[in-house]
């Protein structure tokens, strides 16, 4: 008589062992992918503000060293019911309507004061076409009528001049700042700066540079903000590093 060999295959212990160590697999390197893209993400973001940064600068060069204003004058009544921000006056130094997004830019808001192109992008409340905006004026320097002279500049490499927004205004500054933390409408645990990037928000500083750094870090030990205003920079708002660093400390929010 011929012997028949039994078949073998994998008893129920070792299939769910097998299962076991595929789950234990997936679940350290799954974070590990998603992190990854988002570093890759972040890295088309830096670059974004890179190339607004260099276009702000190119601007500065050729209208005796001034910054271009951030909401130019008599611009949001009539004859135009568009106003003209900063970014569509140094949009010709860019020529590119996709490098003021940001990839993680989910914001609700849906659009943006002031256009980048009156022909092609119009971004106004009620504009069925409109959009946000990713990128903003740092408020502190920018937030004027007459413009921000080079002069003005003191520590270039220490002042901020661009950075990342889920509000719809043409600058941002820590009065913005949520002291409500549950946020836009749409579940946005904070508006103001986003930090979508691993916990890290986008800066672009007027010497040209760009770093991810955390909120906290553009406030305490350096004021980043204006080296021309002391760390309490509003008048009536003596208390916003201390409600910022509040903020920022609370578990529930993404700016710690």
């Amino acid at each position: 008589m011929k012997n028949k060999r039994v078949g073998s295959g994998f008893t129920l212990i070792e299939l769910l062992v097998v299962i076991a160590i595929i789950a234990i697999l997936a679940a350290i390197l799954f974070p590990v992918f998603a992190q990854a893209r988002e570093k890759a993400r972040q890295t088309v973001c830096i670059s974004n503000e890179k190339e607004i940064g260099l276009a702000g600068t190119m601007y500065v060069q050729d209208y005796d060293e001034t910054y271009a204003v951030e909401r130019e004058p008599n611009t949001y009544n009539p004859p135009g019911p568009f106003g003209i921000t900063w970014r569509a006056t140094i949009q010709p130094y860019i020529k590119n309507l996709q490098i003021f997004y940001c990839p993680d830019d989910a914001s609700n808001v849906q659009w943006s004061e002031g256009y980048l192109d009156q022909q092609m992008y119009q971004c106004q409340a009620g504009n069925p076409n409109g959009n946000h905006l990713s990128y903003t004026y740092n408020g502190y320097l920018f937030d004027n009528s007459d413009g921000t002279k080079l002069s003005d500049i003191n520590l270039p490499a220490s002042e901020i001049m661009i950075l990342e927004s889920r509000l719809e205004y043409p600058d941002l500054g820590l009065w913005d700042f949520p002291w409500n933390l549950s946020g836009l409408p749409g579940g946005f645990p904070g508006e103001g700066p986003f930090t979508s990037h691993n916990s890290m928000l986008d800066l672009a500083f007027c010497d040209g540079h760009v770093k991810a750094m955390k909120l906290a870090a553009t406030v305490t030990p350096t004021w980043l903000w204006d080296n021309n205003v002391l760390p309490t920079p509003e008048s009536s708002d003596t208390g916003v590093v201390q409600r910022v660093m509040t903020g920022i400390q609370n578990p529930n929010t993404e700016y710690k």
